[in-house]
């Protein structure tokens, strides 16, 4: 339960990360195709369904619950196991850094990012629910 007026953040798995994955790694097309529909990715090391979200979904359900969607990020957006050569030079990590910093918020791509994290607040007005959900 949130207060009036409160905040709430959530990190989640991103749906797009998950489908990336199951191509590029396990080159299963089939599993991608319905990891992408149902957003339920199979954890085979834990034995059992989790949820995964793509940005638009994740507002969504947020938005459902009455809550104002503040932010939405993705992290990491730049691949570090392609980058990790620049990772051994401080001064290209900082500079990766910053670029990662900027890319996080760009709405355009924070779906690729591996988790998606949103900050979303709890009207203080309860009549400004009905509102908040008309609104998409």
């Amino acid at each position: 339960m949130l207060k009036p007026g409160c905040y709430i953040c959530a990190g989640v798995d991103s749906l797009y990360m998950i489908v990336r994955y199951v191509i590029s790694i396990r080159h299963d097309l089939d599993t991608a195709k319905k990891i992408l529909q149902s957003g339920r990715p199979y954890l085979e090391e834990a034995g059992f369904y989790s949820w995964a979200f793509t940005p638009k979904s994740l507002m969504k359900l947020f938005k459902s619950s009455n809550l104002q969607v503040i932010k939405v990020i993705g992290k990491p957006v730049i691949f570090t196991h392609e980058a990790e050569p620049l990772l051994q030079d401080p001064n290209k990590a900082k500079e990766l850094l910053e670029l990662e910093l900027a890319l996080c918020e760009e709405e355009n791509i924070i779906g690729y990012g591996g988790q998606l994290h949103i900050v979303a607040k709890k009207p203080e007005d309860p009549s400004s629910l009905v509102s908040m959900r008309g609104s998409a």
